[in-house]
């Protein structure tokens, strides 16, 4: 039996066939979201703790749903699923290796199932496989996930997936892992949308209002962010108690009910990419304007600035404009826990609709 398949780590919201996630299980009990501000600003790490996901309130759930269906995300995202298969696909062809997808849970977990999804449904000839594996900022990627799936797999196809890139900061620590890594996996990073432009692979460089980014554990496999481990796979607690807030189920149907068998599609590209602001010139101004130390405090589009009003302590959200619609629920959370919002940024906010500036 190979060390692969030796992963007892299972999530309740996928099948086998979905995903093989290469964690180990965390027993330690969760803390709250202050307890872990407390430890950030004392010099500890984010990763020795998870804090317990509440399930999806009414105002996130209709965000959710706004995001899935009246703005047509859902589609959107069986269009995206359809053009980065392609090139998986091509590349196929090209060798005949598997296609090995290594998702950076959470957040590259529902990305990379609508993929392998599409791949066996389309072209169920072309062995595909799909590994969880943990990527920590600041610590580094699993080794011992990686080295599981390089002694069972050619890895000629294999491809690192992640829902998005804002900063560009798990791209840089992935680079980083990968090039003192006695492993020669090669750096390819699939995402759905980059406007930080350090992706290998994207369908597209908008922030977009993307299904899957306003959610955490109830859509990417009802299990923590991960915890550090110096031996053995990291670690993630199950929250199996959300069982009945689960919207993974419902998020893949919808996707998967929007595919449309492989034709040439192109790039979702935004218009005049070369006009728009760098994303390190976005972040130093951000520095800058309000006296931050790290730019680990600012967290740019969409999906960031919304998952960082769940787990972290805003100090400030700047929306590129108010009463716009795919940053409405961020507006809306702000006000209920009297955050402070800004309008624009010194200099414009490039790609951005919206970024959340931490305390």
């Amino acid at each position: 039996m190979t060390t692969v398949s030796q992963s007892s780590f299972t999530s309740p919201s996928f099948k086998h066939s979905d995903i093989v996630l290469l964690l180990s299980t965390c027993t330690d009990e969760p803390v709250t979201v202050e307890e872990k501000e407390a430890l950030v600003a004392s010099g500890g790490h984010y990763s020795e703790v998870f804090v317990k996901e509440s399930p999806p309130s009414t105002a996130l759930l209709k965000a959710f749903n706004y995001a899935l269906y009246e703005n047509k995300g859902a589609e959107r995202l069986a269009r995206h699923t359809q053009y980065l298969a392609s090139t998986l696909v091509k590349d196929y062809h090209a060798n005949k290796q598997d296609i090995i997808l290594i998702s950076l849970v959470r957040a590259g977990v529902p990305l990379a199932v609508l993929l392998k999804r599409y791949i066996d449904r389309y072209h169920p000839s072309i062995p595909t496989h799909h590994y969880g594996i943990s990527i920590i900022r600041g610590k580094g990627i699993d080794n011992a996930a990686l080295e599981s799936i390089y002694n069972d797999h050619r890895i000629d196809n294999a491809y690192f997936v992640d829902g998005w890139t804002g900063k560009g900061s798990i791209s840089q620590e992935l680079k980083e892992a990968l090039s003192l890594s006695p492993l020669p996996f090669p750096y390819r990073l699939i995402v759905d949308s980059d406007p930080a432009g350090t992706a290998t692979l994207s369908a597209t460089e908008e922030d977009w209002l993307i299904p899957f980014g306003l959610i955490g554990a109830p859509i990417s496999g009802l299990f923590s962010r991960t915890l550090w481990a110096d031996t053995g796979y990291h670690k993630a607690a199950v929250f199996n108690d959300l069982l009945e807030s689960d919207l993974s189920g419902e998020f893949l149907d919808a996707v998967e009910g929007a595919f449309i068998p492989p034709a040439e599609v192109k790039a979702d590209v935004i218009n005049n990419v070369a006009s728009t602001r760098p994303v390190s010139d976005i972040i130093d101004q951000c520095l800058s304007d309000f006296d931050l130390e790290s730019p680990h405090k600012i967290k740019p589009g969409i999906a960031e600035a919304t998952r960082a009003t769940h787990r972290r302590t805003p100090r400030l959200i700047i929306l590129k404009a108010r009463n716009q619609t795919d940053t409405t629920y961020i507006e809306q959370t702000a006000k209920e826990k009297n955050i402070p919002i800004q309008i624009g940024l010194t200099g414009g906010m490039g790609p951005f609709k919206a970024i959340t500036i931490l305390k």
